[in-house]
């Protein structure tokens, strides 16, 4: 019977550490995010790339806050994807990774 004990004790152990894994891939405000090593953000976070790096599939960028409000000034700004947003910050609470400043060439502005 020992020995069957001792298999239920490592299963434990193993599915422990298998939560703990997933647990430690979510980094905290401010710390590199994405990447080649995947790692996603806390709760309530978003990994905002680099602008300009749509297209790399390593790109790397930094575990931020979303606005909560934004005021209503004109500086369109394009997303990944050809979106036009009004603002940087319109664009931040979508949570949409920025390609450049200024409008997108191809598609219409996003409501908001």
């Amino acid at each position: 019977m020992l020995p069957r004990s001792m298999a239920v004790v490592f299963a434990l152990i193993f599915v422990a550490l298998i939560g703990q894994t997933d647990a430690a891939r979510a980094v905290g405000i401010g710390r590199t995010c994405a990447g080649l090593a995947g790692l996603g953000c806390d709760d309530g976070l978003w990994c905002e790339i680099e602008p300009g790096s749509c297209k790399r599939a390593d790109a790397e960028g930094r575990c931020v806050r979303a606005p909560q409000r934004c005021g209503l000034s004109y500086r369109p700004v394009c997303a990944c994807g050809g979106q036009t947003y009004r603002s940087d910050c319109v664009r931040e609470r979508a949570r949409a990774q920025k390609d450049h400043d200024g409008a997108c060439r191809s598609r219409a502005p996003a409501a908001e």
